[in-house]
């Protein structure tokens, strides 16, 4: 994976792979802060990954969901995973909540 952004609100989306810091810091980003970022720290646009919190009612997590692969996709990433934040810091046993290159949304846990 290229990048990997932790998804707060749209006031709110950290960078955390590649680190993304100012002052010691994670930056908060605004989608269109996104792709300058992108270009700033040289990041490949292969696969990206979305972490988004607990909170979202399943028309809500839709609604993100499209709206990130929209943004992504535009920055020119060629997958895009979305998955649910899990009680530890890791992506490791996260649930995957969409995945840009399968047929269907997929409920599955992730495996980094």
């Amino acid at each position: 994976m290229n990048a990997v952004l932790q998804f707060s609100s749209w006031d709110y989306i950290f960078l955390v792979r590649p680190n993304y810091r100012e002052q010691g810091f994670l930056r908060p980003l605004k989608p269109g802060d996104l792709a300058p970022a992108f270009d700033q720290l040289n990041v490949p646009r292969g696969m990206a990954v979305v972490v988004v919190g607990w909170m979202y009612s399943p028309e809500e997590l839709t609604r993100v969901v499209a709206d990130w692969k929209s943004i992504l996709k535009g920055c020119g990433f060629q997958r895009i995973v979305v998955l649910r934040a899990n009680t530890g810091h890791g992506l490791n046993g996260s649930l995957i909540i969409d995945d840009s290159k399968s047929i269907a949304p997929s409920r599955q846990i992730a495996r980094f």
